[in-house]
């Protein structure tokens, strides 16, 4: 069975199409095309925003790429510094071999990090 609200709706809806179609609102449309520019207007607000769209996920894009190619290096760094000494880093820190084993055990260590913002009576 249909709820007290199911049915609420439905009727609400039978009575608002009924009543829009005893009084429709006439269309407007020129013949000789006078809404062409408001049309123009509207395709070239659409494009210039789907450019500006295009751009801020370029530029995402291009910081994603340097934040891997950081991550790279680093963990490169890593790899060089345990070729060159081996026996160096054997100590509380000897099995994090990437950023990511390093980044997941210091949350295991001290917890996930949480943002910080200055409230406006901290200095």
């Amino acid at each position: 069975m249909y709820s007290f609200k199911q049915k609420f709706v439905a009727y609400l809806l039978l009575t608002v199409s009924i009543v829009s179609s005893l009084f429709p609102k006439p269309a407007k449309a020129d013949l000789w095309g006078m809404d062409i520019p408001l049309l123009i207007q509207i395709v070239t607000n659409t494009i210039q925003q789907v450019e500006q769209l295009r751009s801020i996920v370029g530029a995402g894009q291009d910081s994603l790429n340097l934040m891997r190619s950081i991550n790279q290096g680093v963990n490169d760094s890593l790899a060089l510094a345990q070729t060159i000494a081996p026996n160096q880093f054997s100590g509380i820190y000897s099995d994090w071999n990437n950023t990511s084993q390093a980044l997941a055990r210091l949350e295991e260590i001290y917890g996930a990090v949480t943002p910080f913002s200055r409230g406006k009576d901290s200095t």
